[in-house]
C-alpha cells in the first residue's frame, strides 16, 4: 500500500556482526523438520538458537563547529537469541491454496560500555550498563484461489506482537547533562531509565488479479492496517544514601498510547507493447490516528499515492527497468512523546505529539546483463529520493550535550 511504518528501536538488529570486534565467541544451533501428513497437507518447522559474546574498541575524533571531541569507546556484549518457525501448506483441491505461518523470537542482551571523552582538554568518563529483554510473535494466514484462467483471488491476515523492556544505567563522576535534567549533585552520578515499548499490528488484505488477455492485466487491492504502540519511560537518579531522585517533576516520564488505522484501496493496470511492459496505478489511503498521553489528539487524512513502472526486455540477456512511486511514512510512538526521556549518556529527547506523516518521491533505474556462456553478470542500480514532507530533528548542542526534538 506504499505506507512505511518506522520502527526505530529494533533490538534484534544487535545480532548483526560488528566491525570493531577485538574478541568474539559465538555459539549456534539449528534444527529443521519437515513432514508430509498426506497429499494435501505439509508441515515444516525450524528452530535457531544463538549465543554471542563480544568485546569491541573504537577510537574517534569528532569535529563540531566550535570544538573537537576525542573519544575512546570499549564495550562488552552478551546476547542470547532464540527463533522458532512453523509453516503448514494445505491444498484441498486444484484451485485453492492455504498457508499458515507462525514465527516467534526471544532475545536477552547484557551490554556494558565505557566511554572516555576529551573536549578542549576536559576529560569526561561515562559507564553504561543495559539489560534488554525482547519478544516477537507473528501469525499469518493466506488463501489463494485461481477460479479461472482470467480470475485469481488472494486474501491474507497477519498479526504481529512485539515487546522490548530495556533497563539502562549511566554512571559518571562528571557533571552530567547539567541544565537538561534535574540532578542532585553527588560525587558519582547514577542515572537510571526503565523503558517499555509494546507493538500490536493487524493487517488484512484482499487482491483480485484479472487477466483481460495476454497483454493486459488489472490488479485491484483492498486492505486495512491497524497499529497500536505503547511507549513508557521512567528516568531517575540513584543517590548515594539509597534514595531516588525522580525526574517526573522536571517534565520527564512518558506513558503514551499511539494508534493508527490505515484503510486503503488500490487499482493497477499492466500492459505490454512489444519489448516494453508498463504498470501504472494508485493507492487511496485514509489514515486515522490518535495520540493519548496527558491530552488526547486525534487526526485523520486522505492521501493518494500514485505509482508507475516500465520494463524493457532488450534481449534474452539484457533488461532495463524504471520505477516511480509516491510513498508516505509514519514515525513510531517515541517520536510523539511530549515529555523528556534520556536516549544516551549525553542526549535528552522530547517528542512532538503534533507530528504528521512524511511524504517522499522515489525513483529508481535498474539495468542488468548476464551471459551464461561467459559466466558473468553486470548489474547497475540508481536510486533517487526527494522528500516533499519529512520528520526531521531540531538539535541543540551544548558541548557534547544534546537535546533533540522531532519537527
Amino acid at each position: 500500500g506504499s505506507t512505511d511504518f518506522d520502527f526505530s528501536n529494533d533490538d534484534f538488529s544487535q545480532f548483526l556482526e560488528s566491525e570493531d570486534v577485538v574478541k568474539s565467541r559465538r555459539q549456534f544451533g539449528a534444527l529443521n523438520l519437515s513432514q508430509e501428513i498426506n497429499n494435501k497437507l505439509n508441515i515444516s518447522a525450524y528452530g535457531i538458537f544463538s549465543k554471542t559474546k563480544e568485546e569491541t574498541f573504537v577510537q574517534a575524533i569528532n569535529r563540531y563547529n566550535t570544538f573537537t571531541e576525542i573519544s575512546e569507546r570499549s564495550s562488552a556484549t552478551d546476547n542470547s537469541l532464540g527463533i522458532g518457525h512453523i509453516k503448514a501448506v494445505y491444498l484441498p483441491n486444484l484451485t485453492d491454496h492455504w498457508y499458515f505461518k507462525t514465527q516467534f523470537k526471544k532475545t536477552e542482551k547484557e551490554f556494558a560500555n565505557n566511554i572516555n571523552s576529551v573536549v578542549d582538554t576536559i576529560n569526561n568518563t561515562f559507564i553504561t550498563q543495559e539489560d534488554v529483554a525482547g519478544s516477537f510473535l507473528n501469525q499469518s494466514i493466506e488463501w489463494h484461489r485461481k477460479s479461472s484462467r482470467e480470475h485469481t483471488f488472494s486474501f491474507a491476515v497477519n498479526y504481529t506482537y512485539e515487546e522490548r523492556t530495556p533497563e539502562t544505567l549511566w554512571e559518571t563522576s562528571d557533571r552530567i547533562l547539567q541544565g537538561l535534567i534535574p540532578v542532585v549533585e553527588q560525587p558519582v552520578y547514577r542515572l537510571n531509565q526503565l523503558k517499555r515499548v509494546r507493538n500490536n499490528q493487524f493487517d488484512a488484505i484482499f487482491k483480485h488479479y484479472w487477466v483481460l488477455n495476454k497483454n493486459n492485466h488489472i490488479y485491484s487491492t483492498l486492505g486495512d492496517t491497524y497499529l497500536n504502540q505503547q511507549f513508557f519511560t521512567r528516568d531517575f537518579q540513584q543517590l548515594d544514601d539509597g534514595n531516588i531522585n525522580d525526574f517526573t517533576e522536571g517534565n520527564f516520564g512518558n506513558d503514551l498510547d499511539f494508534s493508527l488505522n490505515d484503510l486503503f484501496l488500490g487499482l493497477h493496470y499492466k500492459f505490454q507493447l512489444g519489448i516494453f511492459s508498463f504498470d501504472q496505478g494508485l493507492f487511496l489511503h485514509h489514515y486515522q490516528w490518535t495520540v493519548s498521553q496527558q491530552s488526547i489528539i486525534s487526526k485523520n487524512k486522505t492521501v493518494v499515492l500514485p505509482g508507475f513502472s516500465a520494463e524493457a526486455k532488450l534481449s534474452q540477456t539484457k533488461e532495463m527497468e524504471f520505477n516511480y512511486r509516491l510513498q508516505t511514512s509514519f514515525s513510531d510512538a517515541s517520536k510523539f512523546a511530549s515529555r523528556y526521556y534520556l536516549s544516551s549518556y549525553n542526549s535528552v529527547h522530547q517528542g512532538n505529539e503534533n507530528l504528521e506523516n512524511g511524504l517522499s518521491h522515489n525513483f529508481n533505474l535498474r539495468y542488468n546483463k548476464f551471459s551464461t556462456f561467459r559466466g558473468f553478470m553486470y548489474y547497475a542500480f540508481v536510486n533517487y529520493i526527494e522528500r516533499a514532507r519529512w520528520v526531521g530533528n531540531w538539535v541543540n548542542d551544548e558541548g557534547i550535550k544534546q537535546s533533540v526534538l522531532p519537527l
